[in-house]
């Protein structure tokens, strides 16, 4: 069952990052960039700003998909030692490839800053058939970062119809098996196979590509300039957002830029940083 893969997606990623704190005692006590420190052989990468002394995690990706396909990859199908991780300490940057004959290739770059962490991901089609709406299931987790968990999605925003709606506040599809699953379609995405076998698609789209959470004087926020889906899990604490790559046909390649975001401000300075990071902002 569809369901139970995805299950078994966040069990695996929760084991992996589970001991996360650990890693941070060898890095230098003044960084002030954010310190990110992947995990060998998994998909998985720590994510700590020492200013407010919280740590994140990522799954890069969890899966990866398209309309037609609910999954092309899917993370517990992926053995330890095909992921090898390379760093650069100088910049912090942090990278691995994965390839499956026949199937498909992708390589992933993040490049952490002061309160943004970029990601730079390549997907490449190894099949003969075209692949539409391709996405990446990518996680950005609160693991240890208990103020950025939103149980009652009362401080979890995304935008439906130009408005900025709370999470609490948008019609769901409730999964009674798992009910804290909840996928929010992008307008124009005529089918995503994957989030309609999760059976908790919302009936309402959004018309933006970021989910954002606040807390307190910060938020941490997952944006792409297009995505197939946003997504949260009440019962871990994530948000998703599905970055688009578009159709792509066989022995072709399409490359996307995300930002995950975890920084001082409200819902309307992070709108407005959104729109200048993407180059959204509406002419007058």
């Amino acid at each position: 069952m569809p369901n139970k893969k995805m299950l078994l997606n966040e069990i695996i990623f929760c084991l992996c990052i589970a001991g996360f704190n650990i890693y941070y005692e060898d890095r230098d006590p003044d960084e002030e960039r954010i310190v990110l420190t992947p995990v060998k052989g998994a998909m998985t990468c720590g994510v700590y700003l020492k200013k407010i002394d919280q740590s994140f995690a990522f799954g890069i990706p969890e899966s990866i998909g398209s309309r037609e396909h609910s999954l092309i990859l899917n993370f517990p199908d992926v053995k330890p030692e095909e992921i090898e991780w390379k760093e650069d300490k100088k910049s912090g940057v942090a990278s691995y490839s994965y390839s499956k004959s026949g199937l498909i290739e992708y390589d992933v770059k993040l490049t952490p800053h002061l309160d943004y962490i970029d990601l730079e991901m390549t997907i490449k089609n190894l099949t003969d058939e075209v692949w539409q709406d391709v996405f990446a299931f990518n996680c950005f987790n609160p693991v240890a970062a208990r103020k950025f968990k939103d149980e009652n999605l009362q401080r979890t925003y995304i935008s439906v119809k130009g408005k900025m709606k709370l999470l609490a506040d948008v019609k769901k599809t409730v999964n009674e098996k798992r009910p804290g699953l909840s996928f929010y379609l992008k307008e124009g995405i005529k089918k995503c196979q994957f989030a309609d076998d999760s059976m908790s698609v919302s009936p309402e789209r959004t018309d933006a590509a970021w989910i954002f959470r606040s807390a307190g004087d910060y938020y941490m926020a997952a944006a792409n300039a297009e995505a197939v889906f946003l997504f949260s899990n009440t019962e871990f604490g994530c948000v998703h957002s599905a970055p688009n790559f578009g159709n792509i046909k066989p022995g072709k390649s399409s490359r996307i830029k995300s930002r995950f975001y975890v920084a001082k401000g409200d819902l309307g300075e992070f709108i407005k940083r959104y729109e200048s990071d993407f180059n959204l902002r509406k002419k007058k």
